[in-house]
């Protein structure tokens, strides 16, 4: 799928439808991987192609009246400790162009001797792709990030956030690329504001699998560090109806100040309520 989903790709609804001190260091590094998975992803955004997978957002649009959810797992380990993290992301067509989205997101941690299963942050956003002349479109994502989840898993105060999206659909290949801002107003002014950069591209090999390679730049999560993390994937989609899309692939951090590595899973489902 590219650009904006057609009506085709909606069929009708179914009717069937206690931690040790040796713990801490790997649930605290388990606390930041969830944190930064789920802030990442609402700046490296969901699209209308399996977008669970891809850092990058693109300019798709659901139209007015469709609905789509996508259900991203993320499985991170370092040692003996490991994060896995559930993000559920629902969008509503509100207009032809413009989308409603909600994605809360929970983590189980587990230490060498103790778990943790957590609530995350929730983001809350607008999508609106405003310039539409083919092969190029433009889209704007912005909205809110809520403290929904418990100590330790995400941020202290709502914070907002804004994305810029440009895309090329030059058949069999799609290139995005994104700019990212934020606010944080939990942590001192002068690193309150953050920046983030990413770019995919995608190759169709035929209707049905989809190549991509996507890559970002962000901060580090330690706001008074001024290093960089960047951050690779690569994967595979795999459409395996015009409603349902499945995905998989690797996240890799590339430098020194990003050492995560991350299983994606995802499964995409678009339907008209």
């Amino acid at each position: 799928m590219r650009g904006t989903v057609t009506h085709d790709d909606y069929p009708a609804p179914s009717m069937s439808r206690p931690t040790t001190q040796n713990d801490l260091p790997a649930l605290h590094w388990c606390r930041k991987v969830a944190a930064w998975t789920a802030s990442t992803s609402l700046f490296m955004l969901k699209s209308a192609v399996a977008a669970h997978l891809l850092i990058s957002e693109d300019t798709g649009t659901q139209e007015a009246g469709n609905a789509e959810l996508e259900i991203g797992l993320e499985q991170s380990r370092e040692g003996d400790a490991r994060a896995v993290t559930l993000q559920p992301q629902l969008s509503y067509g509100a207009f032809e162009n413009l989308d409603l989205i909600v994605q809360p997101s929970w983590s189980a941690l587990h230490g060498p001797d103790s778990s943790e299963r957590r609530f995350g942050d929730t983001g809350m956003d607008l999508k609106w792709r405003f310039l539409d002349a083919p092969p190029f479109s433009m889209a704007v994502r912005a909205g809110l990030l809520v403290p929904s989840g418990a100590d330790g898993m995400g941020q202290a105060k709502t914070s907002a956030h804004a994305l810029f999206v440009a895309e090329a659909d030059l058949q069999p290949w799609t290139v995005q690329a994104n700019l990212g801002y934020s606010t944080d107003p939990g942590i001192p002014s002068a690193h309150a504001n953050i920046a983030r950069v990413s770019a995919a591209v995608l190759y169709a090999l035929n209707d049905r699998w989809t190549l991509c390679l996507d890559a970002g730049l962000d901060p580090d999560e330690d706001p008074y560090q001024l290093s960089w993390k960047n951050t690779k994937v690569v994967g595979v989609i795999y459409k395996a109806s015009p409603a349902l899309e499945l995905d998989a692939g690797l996240l890799q951090g590339q430098n020194r100040a990003s050492s995560v590595r991350q299983l994606l899973v995802g499964v995409t489902y678009r339907w008209r309520p």
